[in-house]
């Protein structure tokens, strides 16, 4: 924001700006009093960005007065996605033999049949027959 109007003035004329240009800097100063440092800002910096008095001179307008710069913030991080939780595993299915089977791998013998549904039984649990 330009503070003073008749400094805007004078800083028109030390840079000899007439005619067209100076009726339109004077418009936006009506128009957008709280832009025209900034864009007036940006017009110096695009003429005189190749020499050192502007180099200096720049320097020393964003250290008195930062808003003109416009420089945009920055972005801040994206949060990290939190990492979905694994699914449980399903229990395996036991494996269920019928006595046929028993039977069958026993050739028939009930005994030992008999014995193997036992010893089934103690390591993976109940059979269903």
């Amino acid at each position: 924001m330009i503070p003073d109007k008749t400094l805007f003035i004078n800083t028109l004329n030390n840079m000899q700006i007439q005619g067209v240009k100076r009726r339109y800097w004077m418009r936006v100063l009506n128009q957008k009093p709280d832009k025209v440092a900034s864009l007036f800002y940006e017009k110096l910096d695009r003429m005189y960005s190749q020499e050192k008095n502007w180099k200096i001179a720049k320097v020393l307008l964003l250290k008195a007065y930062p808003y003109l710069a416009n420089e945009p913030e920055p972005e801040p991080e994206p949060e990290p996605e939190p990492e979905p939780e694994p699914e449980p595993e399903p229990e395996p299915e036991p494996i269920t033999y019928n006595l046929e089977y028993f039977l069958r791998i026993n050739g028939g013998r009930w005994g030992c049949a008999m014995e193997d549904v036992d010893e089934y039984e103690r390591e993976n649990g109940l059979i269903v027959l």
